[in-house]
């Protein structure tokens, strides 16, 4: 943290993300620090976490390399990079103030229309169906809340963007239409109807297709 306060140029992302990826390293590059002093990971649980989702990273960014001079002398900045992008990419939230990963869980692809949902309970991580999956079928999770799932296709594709970083191309997302966002036609109840989305281009009709007629609030 202090290192933070002192370099606010160079440390741009949320402290949390340093410190996950100071606990992943191993005793070994721990060894020497100035400062610290947490025992350090085993290097089975370091690999575990490097299959994991993570982008390629070229050069170590500066904040890497203040914290591999000060607190990890014995490591490479870029392996904290590499720590640091695996916790952001994959980690689930346990509460406001702390992040997890679960191995098997965090291999799972995020999908809109999700067929399994996560909790937690106590301290182990719980997935469920939340509704039928076929044989064969992908068990896909989301990683948006439940009420980030109500929102429009433009919201749910940008906030994906900014915290996984990457385009959802789900069954939701990529159709014409999207039902879970209908309302069913108070005149026909056969026809559905969609609300204007403020600061949005809708992708859909926005009036019941039954009757040609508009949604009024």
């Amino acid at each position: 943290k202090l290192l933070c306060m002192r370099h606010p140029e160079e440390f741009k992302e949320d402290i949390l993300w340093y410190w996950c990826a100071l606990q992943s390293l191993t005793q070994e590059q721990l060894q020497g620090a100035k400062a610290g002093g947490w025992p350090g990971t085993t290097e089975e649980t370091q690999r575990k976490l490097q299959l994991l989702h993570h982008e390629g990273i070229a050069a170590p960014s500066r904040a890497a390399e203040i914290l591999s001079r000060d607190l990890a002398p014995a490591s490479d900045p870029l392996i904290i990079d590499e720590l640091m992008n695996i916790w952001f990419l994959n980690c689930f939230e346990y509460s406001k103030t702390a992040s997890t990963i679960y191995f098997f869980s965090s291999f799972m692809s995020h999908s809109c229309y999700p067929n399994a949902v996560w909790y937690y309970r106590g301290a182990d991580h719980i997935v469920r169906a939340r509704r039928q999956i076929r044989p064969g079928e992908e068990v896909c999770i989301s990683y948006l809340s439940e009420d980030d799932l109500l929102q429009h296709v433009p919201v749910r594709l940008q906030r994906l963007q900014n915290t996984k970083r990457f385009w959802c191309t789900c069954e939701r997302c990529s159709a014409a239409e999207d039902p879970s966002r209908g309302f069913v036609c108070p005149q026909c109840d056969t026809g559905q109807m969609y609300a204007h989305v403020v600061g949005t281009e809708a992708a859909h009709p926005e009036g019941c297709r039954v009757l040609s007629s508009e949604f009024s609030a």
